[in-house]
């Protein structure tokens, strides 16, 4: 399980579809549709139900949805050890003005 396949399921979650996820992430639709296809055979089943109009998830889906973005939130935190959390409280500079002699 690569990183980019579960940005890809949570954008298709988010977004209600693959052509939307798609556009969002700036990516083809075929390789997203293509690193979702990976991810299920390597999860063992479906993710989505494709419909007509979208997809909506599959218990399987459902089941992946709280760990996906778990585990992103966390490889964010790694890399980024400040990222989500409080602000530090910085001052103001202060500014010396000049005086004139």
């Amino acid at each position: 399980m690569e990183r980019r396949q579960l940005e890809y399921f949570i954008a298709v979650v988010e977004h209600g579809g693959f052509t939307a996820a798609a556009n969002a992430l700036h990516v083809a639709q075929p390789s997203l549709s293509h690193a979702i296809r990976t991810l299920e055979r390597e999860c063992g089943g479906k993710l989505f139900h494709r419909l007509a109009q979208g997809v909506c998830l599959t218990p399987a889906g459902e089941a992946l949805v709280r760990p996906a973005r778990q585990v992103l939130r966390d490889l964010v935190h790694r890399e980024f050890p400040g990222a989500g959390g409080p602000r530090a409280q910085r001052r103001p500079a202060r500014h010396r003005s000049r005086s004139t002699r």
